[in-house]
């Protein structure tokens, strides 16, 4: 083989071409929704916090900014990224569940004391 039929044959694994052809670029249009990492954050930090009332500020701030951001991804599918509508449900499962576990706690301690 000649170098040029090396060269040729090399150039179809660089790297630079392997990531143009299977990796799915997101265009400018669409975004990640702003409000998808925030509805996750307060969803995954009012589980450890769920015995107080700061679990119960952030669950239902998690809550609401899990239901905004599932509700503006799924009327503007185009507008967003798939990952933005996964992350408020994910906020939105997380956030529930600690104001259920703030619920069972609050019985306990009033059935207790």
């Amino acid at each position: 083989m000649t170098q040029e039929q090396l060269d040729s044959n090399n150039k179809e694994f660089e790297p630079q071409n392997w990531r143009e052809k299977n990796v799915e670029v997101v265009s400018d249009e669409v975004k990640r929704h702003p409000e998808a990492n925030t509805a996750l954050f307060l969803g995954l930090i009012s589980i450890p916090l769920s015995t107080g009332p700061i679990g119960l500020a952030t669950s239902a701030f998690g809550i609401i900014a899990g239901i905004r951001t599932m509700k503006a991804t799924k009327t503007n599918p185009d507008l967003y990224t798939p990952d933005s509508y996964k992350k408020g449900l994910a906020g939105l499962i997380c956030s529930i569940v600690a104001l259920a576990i703030f619920g069972i706690t609050s019985i306990l301690y009033v059935s207790l004391v």
